[in-house]
């Protein structure tokens, strides 16, 4: 069974290095001392020769061939000469390889290349030997030194692949007629044993030798995405990209950050979201999902057009050894924020590797790479159908796509176009992107180079287009690059393919009916009409479907979810923006249901037609207390926009979030009789809070307002609980007396604890920097000490509350010792806080 490091795959190399023609192996003689076997016999039908060959322990292998007839392999026996001849050698003796080759020698069975290369770089080598350290090196990517290893066997081994090996070492490095001659032997060497691709790929350098200018594609390297590792694959989704990526990982499984890849000596792969942020620029990446993360490999992978569930490549753990195994495609399913897995997708066969899942637009079939038995060569894609709960066999895409080598990566379009890596083919270098389409009779067109600048030298793969055909990413090894391979955004001044007229965008957008405002972050969710005139759309895991009953309202009907039956039509949940929009991919012949919700308002349901409906729909306030603020810096009194503004209940420590608009405004829907803390973040500063309680207020027509200060490249002391400043308690300078406004702001934390017997606090006095920095941190202590005395006389706990006093250590503005400050600027640093506990 041929096995695959993650990478290696990805990059569409195999660890066999006779891969592509028949090998079959037997052990014929051995030879013991004592019960202790030190060599063997071991008979290679590698066609069109017979190898017999003395492999030794310590391992030295000494060989003698024959050439063999074309016809079915058989197992011959071996002549009685030839074992004469072997035990006359042995008795005279033969030489060994050093200890250090053969500690490089297990290490190469045992996939881990990459150490492997290191003992090999240093020992005595063989012709074997040397071949070893020549795949370990090709296996790693690194060109140049394979191509110098490879010169070195050529002509001493007796494996025709290393003319190929060779020959596409030197096209990467180029030196293109160099490598077409050792094509063109290859050639010549596998005639008749229906692998031609010597002849494809020699004939592809006279093509790259004669080739037409670039397109007008652009192309830009994504330096704020990529590191100096493994960056490739991507995938659509949402705002941005999934890609894979052998980074130091940051979150994935913590105990296991420090845990390598031994084929290539990086971190194993993970999964990785870059999302586009204001300015149209892609963010720095972070993990994907926890929920996915395992030991080793995860990733590529394809969401379902809904974006509610997915498939993906990942690593089997081999348990007998610890080592990872096989690679598989698994299917997750979206849950709340997160990703639940779903298991390994049944494909007929458990003994082959499945990797690198592209879904088509309706998510009803699968195209994916595999070298299962049966196959045109080491990886070859494949298709299968989705139907009546599960996925048909797997039906190979035929010649016209698969070659005697590795076809990878597959990517279809919404019009049928797929797009997929191959080192089969011919092209620049190493792997190149092709396309095909396929015609009325499901038969696929020749395979189509992509040609500059899309394709290099070097590896490249993992195309993907966007909906507009004009935009999308690829992955390369070209050179210039940040890392070992790079993902690359693409540009283009027409379509590529022939596309299909995508759905027209429709605007929706959600209001207040009293008000008239329009609700950012209001939720809607779109069901599609189905044929028998039903409404049907996704929560999570389940199957939602709108029945109208005789007062015309819905009534759901909710059951278990096939997460890989595709929907009809488009459905799903989706937010409105800062200005209360969302943008929709409608069928203008379909009809929808959208139904909208928001905390404080009333649920809603609207019957929507592309062609008909333009505009807002409203949504009715329930009967709530509208809280609405300002978030400002404190500093310049400047309104800060898109800061996070989070509120929590403290009774329940549910949490509400919404993000300050373009004038730093914020709103939430409140509840009577209850407690709450706001606080507001943003990045560069720190965050500002409040307390806000809504005792003896009902009414939609209640508001309370409260802003929120933020403190620019504020370092605010971290620990548990929530703080938050008490704004009117404030003292005199050098007194610990609690004045009138601020026992009004104490009387508001003696009704919280009252309202909340389950919760702890910690009042937090602070004094401004004038005055021994002793004598302060003993005056904030005893205003403290006088504010918990001030509530504890209320008749609270005092085991529920605690005096903690800060001196002058946490100072909110710039008046530190010597700064001449105004007093209102002074009496800013003397507060006392409240850190809150067990909401």
């Amino acid at each position: 069974m041929r096995r695959h490091a993650q990478v290696a795959l990805n990059r569409g190399y195999t660890s066999s290095v006779g891969a592509g023609y028949p090998t079959a192996v037997h052990a014929v003689g051995y030879f013991y001392f004592g019960t202790k076997r030190w060599a063997e016999l071991v008979q290679y039908l590698i066609f069109p020769k017979r190898i017999i060959c003395l492999r030794t322990n310590p391992p030295v292998m000494t060989c003698f061939t024959e050439l063999l007839s074309l016809s079915s392999p058989k197992r011959i026996s071996t002549p009685p000469a030839l074992l004469l001849a072997f035990s006359l050698f042995m008795q005279i003796g033969f030489s060994q390889t050093s200890i250090s080759a053969h500690k490089a020698d297990v290490l190469y069975q045992q996939q881990a290349y990459h150490e492997a290369l290191e003992i090999y770089e240093n020992a005595e080598l063989g012709t074997a030997e040397m071949e070893r350290l020549a795949n370990s090196y090709r296996l790693n990517h690194d060109t140049q030194n394979a191509e110098k290893c490879y010169a070195k066997i050529i002509g001493k081994s007796y494996d025709p692949i290393n003319y190929l090996h060779y020959a596409q070492a030197l096209q990467s490095n180029g030196k293109l007629a160099t490598a077409k001659q050792f094509y063109l032997k290859y050639a010549e060497v596998m005639s008749g044993q229906n692998d031609e691709r010597g002849k494809h790929l020699a004939a592809a350098i006279d093509r790259q030798l004669a080739a037409n200018s670039p397109s007008e594609a652009v192309i830009e390297n994504l330096k704020k995405v990529n590191s100096d590792k493994l960056d490739f694959s991507p995938s659509f989704y949402k705002n941005g990209i999934v890609f894979v990526s052998s980074r130091q990982p940051k979150n994935k499984l913590n105990q296991l950050n420090q845990q390598k890849d031994k084929w290539t000596g990086d971190h194993f792969s993970s999964l990785y979201f870059s999302e586009y942020d204001d300015s149209g620029n892609l963010t720095e990446p972070r993990l994907f999902s926890i929920g996915l993360a395992t030991k080793y490999h995860e990733g590529p992978l394809s969401f379902l057009p809904n974006g509610e569930a997915l498939l993906y490549t990942r690593n089997i753990l081999f348990k007998k050894t610890n080592r990872e195994h096989q690679l598989k495609i698994f299917s997750a399913i979206k849950y709340g924020k997160g990703w639940l897995k779903d298991g390994e997708i049944d494909l007929g066969d458990e003994t082959c590797n499945d990797a690198h899942p592209s879904l088509s637009p309706d998510g009803k079939t699968l195209y994916f790479s595999s070298d299962r038995a049966g196959g045109y060569g080491g990886m070859d894609l494949y298709l299968a159908r989705f139907s009546n709960g599960k996925w048909g066999h797997p039906i190979n895409l035929g010649p016209a796509i698969n070659t005697p080598g590795n076809e990878v990566f597959p990517f279809i379009f919404d019009d049928g176009t797929l797009y997929f890596a191959s080192d089969g083919w011919g092209g620049y270098g190493g792997l190149d992107i092709f396309f095909a389409q396929a015609n009325e009779d499901a038969e696929w067109t020749a395979a189509t180079n992509l040609g500059l600048p899309f394709n290099s030298r070097k590896d490249d793969f993992g195309y993907v287009l966007d909906l507009t055909g004009t935009e999308g990413f690829f992955s390369s090894a070209r050179e210039g690059g940040l890392g070992k391979d790079d993902i690359y955004h693409f540009s283009l001044p027409s379509p590529q393919a022939n596309k299909k007229t995508p759905k027209p965008k429709v605007r929706i957008c959600i209001s207040d009916e009293k008000t008239g405002k329009r609700l950012r972050g209001a939720t809607v969710a779109v069901f599609s009409k189905n044929k028998a005139g039903e409404f049907i759309g996704y929560e999570q895991d389940k199957v939602v479907k709108l029945v109208a009953n005789e007062n015309g309202s819905f009534e759901k009907q909710i059951s278990k979810r096939d997460p890989f039956s595709p929907a009809e039509a488009i459905s799903g949940n989706f937010q409105t923006d800062l200005n209360g929009w969302l943008e929709l991919h409608l069928d203008p012949q379909n009809e929808y249901l959208l139904r909208a919700e928001m905390p404080g308002y009333e649920k809603a349901n609207y019957i929507f037609s592309p062609t008909k409906n333009k505009g807002c729909f409203a949504l009715q306030p329930n009967n709530c207390i509208q809280l609405s603020g300002r978030v400002i810096d404190q500093q310049n009194k400047a309104l800060l926009a898109g800061a996070m503004v989070t509120l929590t209940e403290l009774g329940s420590g549910q949490n509400l979030e919404t993000t300050s608009d373009g004038d730093g405004q914020y709103s939430f829907c409140l509840a009577p009789n209850s407690d709450y803390v706001v606080k507001a973040s943003k990045e560069n500063f720190g965050s500002g809070n409040a307390l806000v309680s809504t005792l003896a207020m009902s009414g939609s027509d209640a508001l309370v307002t409260r802003d929120l200060e933020l403190t620019e490249n504020n370092n605010e002391a971290s620990g548990e609980g929530t703080l938050v400043n008490l704004q009117h308690i404030y003292y005199d300078f050098g007194a610990s007396e609690i004045r009138p406004d601020a026992a009004l702001e104490l009387d508001q934390v003696v009704r919280l604890m009252q309202r909340n017997p389950k919760i702890k606090i910690e009042l937090r006095s602070h004094t401004d920097s004038r005055g021994n920095e002793g004598s302060n941190r003993r005056l904030s202590l005893k205003r403290a000490r006088a504010a918990v005395a001030y509530v504890v006389a209320k008749g609270v706990d005092e085991n529920r509350i605690t005096a903690i006093g800060m001196g002058e250590d946490q100072l909110l503005n710039h008046c530190t010792d010597g700064v001449d400050c105004t007093e209102e600027e002074h009496q800013a640093n003397r507060r006392t806080e409240v850190r809150i506990f067990g909401q």
